[in-house]
C-alpha cells in the first residue's frame, strides 16, 4: 500500500476514499475493505500496545541525568521521587487523554510499517496532531502532507470557545492556578493531636474520599459508605480507629467547611473518630507546601531537552507536545501544588497520630497515594493495604507499570506500593497477575460495593420497556453516549421509558434534561436497577458491573474517544459501536421483563455477610 489518509475529522470521510485510517471512529457497517480504525486496532492489539507504552514510560524514568536516573534526580524526600506523581500517574481514561494519543500514534506506526506505506495525508484541524504525525513521517522518510479541515475538531488542543478567560490564563500561566489554590485554603479544624501519645493500643486508620456516602450519612445520622458497605461496622469493632476522609474535589475554604460540618453531624460510638484531611491546612503546612512546590517547579525547569526526553525512539515519535500541557500542570500548576499539599498533610497527620497496626485506603495509584505511602512508612505505622474498591481497567496505566517498576523491585527511588493489595474475585486477581503483579501482594477479600440485589423481578408494572442509562465520569463522555442512543430511543419513544443516572462525579451542562429522558433520582444503584429492564452504560463506569451482577441485559455504548475496555467486558455485557448496532441489540433482547439468571456472573457477584476474607486480612473479631 503506497499511501494512507489519516482521517482525524469528526465528520466521516466519503466512502469512495481509499486506504483510510480513522483516527477517532469505529469502522462503519458499510466501510470499504481497505479502511482501518485506530480505536479498533488499539483494542485488538491492546497487549502489545500497553506493553510498548509502559516500556517507553519506564525508559524516561531511568534515562541518565549526570550520573543519576531522572527519577533519582527528582527525589523530593528520601526514597520518594516526584516522577511517580506526574506522568506515570496520568489518567489514561479521560477523553482523548495524552496516553490515548500516544498509544494511537504507536498503533499508526505499526500499521504503516506492516502495510509498507510510503506517503501519508493527514486530514485534521488539530495543528498539534498534524505536526506530530508529519514529524514522525519525516523520521521514516515518508512523504507527509497536511490537509487542513475547515471543520472544528472537538479534540483540538486549542482552548475551547466555552473556556473562560481565567481558565485560559491558568492554562498558559500555570503558577497562577497553583497560587490561587493555595490562597483559597485555610485551616478549618485541627485534625491531629498535639503530640503522639504512647497509648499502648493498636489503632487502625481507614482512608477514603468524603463521597459515595449512603442515604443515612447524607441525612446527618451516622457514617455509612458505599465504598465500604458492610465493612464499616466490621472494622469499627476493633477500636480505637479513625476514618480519615479526603475532599473529593479540589478544595476551597468554603467546600472544606461544608465537608467538616457533614462529619461533625455524625453520631459515632466511643473509640471511633472521623477526620477530614484538608481541615488541617494550617499556615505552617501552606508554607511547607509552597516550599515543596518551588522545589518541584525548579526541578521541572532544570529538566533539559524535554522534546528529546518525551520521544519514543522505537517508533521515532515526538511525544512532547502530547504531554506538554499535563507536564506544565504537574510541575508548575495547581496539580503540583495539590501534590505538595497532600505530602505535607499526610506527613503532619500521620506523624502525630497514634501508631496504627494497619491502614486501608482506596487503591487507584493516584499521585496522593505516593505521598500517603511515604508518610505512612516514615512515621513507623504498620501494615498498609490498598483496596481496589471498584474495578480495574486494562488500560489504567496508573496501576499497570513496566515489570521492573512493580512491587518488590529494589531500585533507588522506585515506585512506592502498599504492602498488600486487596482484590475482589479471581477476575481482578487474574488481570493484576497478567499485568506482572506478584501473587504474594494480592489478598482475596469479599466485594463490599457490588452486591446482588435481593429483588429478583421488576418492582413496577409498565407497558413500556424501562431503560436505564448509566452516565460516565465526565460530562463530555456522558454527552457522547447520549448522542449515540438518542436516535434509537427517540424513534421508539412509545416503547421505551428512559432514565439517566448520572455518575456522582459528573455535573451536567444543562439547565433541564431533554424531553426524551428523565434523570434518575433514586437513592441507591440497587434501587435504580430494580426499576429497570435494560441498562445502557458508558464504556468505563463500574456501575455496568453492578448491572450485570443484578442479572439485567447490559449494553455498553463504546466510545472511540476513550481507551477501550469496559469493566463489564467478559461478564456478559454486549458492546455496541453505533446507533445501528444499538437498535439491533435492543431488538434481539427478549421482550420478557424477568431478569435472566444466566447474565449473573457468580465470580464475586455477591458478598457474604461474614466477610471472612476481610476478617482474616485485618484480624477482625468475629
Amino acid at each position: 500500500m503506497a499511501s494512507l489518509t489519516v482521517w482525524c475529522d469528526p465528520t466521516p470521510p466519503p466512502l469512495r476514499l481509499p486506504n483510510v485510517v480513522l483516527w477517532e471512529a469505529f469502522l462503519p457497517d458499510d466501510a470499504p475493505d481497505d479502511w482501518i480504525s485506530i480505536p479498533n486496532e488499539v483494542d485488538s492489539r491492546k497487549q502489545e500496545l500497553r506493553q510498548r507504552y509502559l516500556a517507553w514510560l519506564h525508559s524516561i524514568g531511568v534515562s541518565p541525568r549526570r550520573g543519576r536516573t531522572l527519577r533519582e534526580t527528582l527525589e523530593i524526600r528520601p526514597g520518594l521521587s516526584y516522577w511517580w506523581m506526574t506522568t506515570p500517574a496520568s489518567n489514561a481514561l479521560g477523553s482523548d487523554s495524552p496516553v490515548y494519543r500516544a498509544v494511537r500514534l504507536m498503533a499508526l506506526d505499526l500499521i504503516a510499517k506492516e502495510l509498507g506505506v510510503t506517503s501519508i495525508i493527514v486530514r485534521t484541524s488539530d495543528r498539534q496532531l498534524a505536526a506530530t504525525i508529519i514529524s514522525w513521517g519525516r523520521n521514516h522518510q515518508l512523504a507527509v502532507s497536511w490537509q487542513r479541515s475547515t471543520a472544528t475538531d472537538a479534540n483540538t488542543s486549542a482552548p475551547s470557545a466555552r473556556t473562560s478567560l481565567r481558565a485560559q490564563i491558568v492554562r498558559f500561566l500555570p503558577p497562577i492556578g497553583a497560587l490561587t489554590l493555595l490562597l483559597r485554603l485555610r485551616k478549618v479544624k485541627a485534625n491531629v493531636q498535639a503530640g503522639r501519645p504512647d497509648s499502648g493500643e493498636q489503632a487502625s486508620i481507614m482512608i477514603d474520599y468524603l463521597a459515595h456516602l449512603s442515604v443515612s450519612a447524607n441525612d446527618g445520622n451516622q457514617f455509612a459508605s458505599n465504598y465500604w458497605g458492610a465493612l464499616v461496622r466490621a472494622v469499627e469493632q476493633r477500636r480505637p480507629m479513625t476514618w480519615l476522609h479526603m475532599s473529593p474535589t479540589r478544595p476551597t475554604a468554603a467546600s472544606v467547611a461544608r465537608e467538616q460540618a457533614v462529619i461533625e453531624s455524625w453520631e459515632e460510638s466511643s473509640g471511633v473518630q472521623h477526620a477530614l484531611l484538608q481541615s488541617g491546612i494550617s499556615s505552617a503546612i501552606k508554607w511547607r507546601s509552597l516550599r515543596d512546590y518551588v522545589t518541584v517547579a525548579l526541578k521541572g525547569l532544570l529538566i533539559r531537552r524535554k522534546k528529546h526526553l518525551f520521544r519514543d525512539e522505537t517508533a521515532g515519535l515526538p511525544l512532547w507536545s502530547t504531554f506538554k500541557h499535563e507536564f506544565r500542570n504537574d510541575w508548575y500548576g495547581s496539580s503540583a501544588m495539590m501534590n505538595a499539599l497532600y505530602l505535607n498533610l499526610f506527613e503532619e497527620y500521620l506523624a502525630r497520630s497514634p501508631r496504627a497496626d494497619f491502614g486501608v485506603y482506596l487503591f487507584e495509584n493516584q499521585p496522593w497515594e505516593a505521598a500517603l505511602i511515604y508518610a505512612w512508612r516514615n512515621s513507623g505505622h504498620g501494615l498498609l493495604i490498598g483496596f481496589a474498591h471498584s474495578t480495574i481497567l486494562y488500560w489504567d496505566t496508573r496501576i499497570f507499570q513496566a515489570p521492573s517498576d512493580l512491587p518488590f523491585s529494589q531500585a533507588e527511588c522506585d515506585h512506592t506500593w502498599p504492602d498488600r493489595i486487596a482484590v475482589t474475585g479471581s477476575g481482578m486477581s487474574r488481570l493484576l497477575l497478567q499485568g506482572g503483579f506478584p501473587s504474594q501482594v494480592l489478598a482475596d477479600v469479599e466485594p463490599v460495593r457490588f452486591t446482588q440485589s435481593q429483588t429478583t423481578a421488576a418492582t413496577e408494572n409498565s407497558d413500556r420497556t424501562r431503560i436505564l442509562l448509566l452516565g460516565e465520569y465526565s460530562w463530555d463522555a456522558t454527552e457522547r453516549m447520549l448522542n449515540v442512543v438518542k436516535p434509537v430511543l427517540t424513534d421508539h419513544a412509545s416503547s421505551y421509558a428512559v432514565r439517566l443516572r448520572l455518575h456522582p462525579a459528573c455535573s451536567p451542562q444543562w439547565s433541564a434534561p431533554p424531553g426524551w429522558l428523565e434523570v434518575d433520582k433514586t437513592h441507591s444503584m440497587a434501587e435504580a436497577l430494580d426499576r429497570s429492564d435494560i441498562v445502557i452504560s458508558g464504556p468505563l463506569t463500574s456501575a455496568a458491573v453492578e448491572s450485570v451482577y443484578q442479572g439485567l441485559p447490559t449494553l455498553i455504548a463504546a466510545d472511540p474517544s476513550l481507551l477501550p475496555g469496559s469493566p463489564a467486558q467478559g461478564l456478559g455485557a454486549t458492546h455496541v459501536y453505533s446507533f445501528q448496532g444499538l437498535a439491533a441489540a435492543l431488538k434481539s433482547i427478549s421482550s420478557s421483563k424477568e431478569r435472566s439468571p444466566e447474565h449473573i456472573n457468580a465470580d464475586g457477584a455477591s458478598s457474604t455477610s461474614k466477610l471472612e476474607g476481610w476478617r482474616k486480612l485485618l484480624h477482625l473479631p468475629e
